[in-house]
This record gives C-alpha cells, sequence and structure tokens, in this order.
C-alpha cells in the first residue's frame, strides 16, 4: 500500500498529506484517479520481474487476482465504460510473447466485457522506460500511442503493471483526452516508490 503521508498525484513519500512530492511540482499528470495495489518492492517486485521477464505468463492469473482482492478491501471501483490494458508495441509484443498489462486486466476484472485493448495502439517502437533516467521518459513516450475513435465521450480506465515516473500512462491518458475521452483513471499492480530526496 502507499505510504501514510503521500503525494496526491504520484503516491511517493512526504513529510505532509495532501500535498505534491518534488517530483510532482510543475508536473500535469492528465489522468483523473490513479490507484496502485501495492509497492514495487520485495517480494510483489520479484513477482513482476518473474512474471514480464521470466516468461511465466501463468503467474497473470495469481497477480490479477492479487489486484483485485486490493481492489475489493478498499472499495475502489471505477465506474467506466471500457478497461484498457496499456499496449505493447509490435515488436515488443513479438519478443514478449505477450502484454502483461492485458493479462493483467483481464484476471484482475474478471475476463470483463469491458476490456477493450484495440482501443489504443502503440504506432511507435520506443527504447524501455526501465533504461531510461527520468529526465528522459516523458520525451521517450510522447507520440507513441493512438486512440480508438470508440473512446469518444466514455469514461476510461487504464491498467498496467508497475508506474515509476506515470511518463508512460499520461503519454496513454493524454492520447486518450485528445480523442475525446470524458475521464481516464488509471490501475496499476504496483508502483515503484522513488526515493530521491522525497522527504528531505
Amino acid at each position: 500500500m502507499l505510504p501514510e503521508n503521500f503525494c496526491v498525484d504520484c503516491g511517493n513519500p512526504v513529510l505532509q498529506t495532501a500535498t505534491l512530492c518534488p517530483d510532482c511540482v510543475g508536473k500535469k499528470f492528465h489522468f483523473d484517479r490513479f490507484w496502485s495495489g501495492f509497492r514495487y518492492e520485495h517480494i510483489i517486485q520479484e513477482w513482476v520481474l518473474q512474471f514480464k521477464f521470466g516468461k511465466k505468463e501463468h503467474m497473470a492469473l495469481f497477480l490479477g487476482r492479487l489486484l483485485s482482492l486490493s481492489l475489493k478491501k478498499y472499495s475502489y471501483f471505477p465506474e467506466v465504460n471500457a478497461i484498457i490494458p496499456i499496449p505493447l508495441h509490435h515488436k515488443r509484443l513479438y519478443q514478449r510473447g505477450f502484454n502483461q498489462a492485458h493479462l493483467l486486466a483481464y484476471h484482475t476484472f474478471s475476463k470483463s466485457k469491458f476490456l477493450k485493448p484495440s482501443w489504443l495502439k502503440r504506432i511507435r517502437y520506443t527504447v524501455p522506460q526501465v533504461e531510461l533516467p527520468a529526465t528522459k521518459r516523458v520525451s521517450n513516450v510522447q507520440g507513441a500511442f493512438r486512440a480508438n475513435p470508440q473512446v469518444e465521450g466514455k469514461h476510461l480506465l487504464l491498467v498496467d503493471d508497475v508506474m515509476t515516473t506515470g511518463a508512460t500512462l499520461n503519454a496513454a491518458t493524454q492520447t486518450l483526452k485528445n480523442a475525446g475521452a470524458l475521464s481516464v483513471d488509471v490501475i496499476v499492480l504496483a508502483q515503484r516508490i522513488l526515493s530521491s530526496n522525497s522527504l528531505e
């Protein structure tokens, strides 16, 4: 779970609740609400790495149920018209063999009929965000997505496995809203809690 005093935008630790962390001051997040089931650390981090890079596709069911239980515990059930997993570029999808966000959303929301992966496409191949410093991540994903016209007038939920700086989710959200989405909420399995002087 998130720390007791956390940034109202990204969830990173701050000295006083209902404030922004230094990383988010001056940064505009386009999504409306954000929810993280767990911190990206310890056993959760190990499970995610095994799932994504260890080709353990079967772990999606287990991790999806974990996230679902977290949502139920805190009664977090956003009312949306569609659930959209963060897409992979077709090259990375071929390399990995599956889209972890798609599988996670599929199992978190019990094979929901609201799952609409075709409503957001990744049209530009990008360097993996994990390989870049935070200062390069925003520009890396600019123009990387294209939205289906069906998002117009809809309330949407974006799902991903991990959020660090929020650059990918922010770029995806901006694309959806530019295409006419009324609102975009974000749910991730885990969030990496940044420690770069957040409490100083």
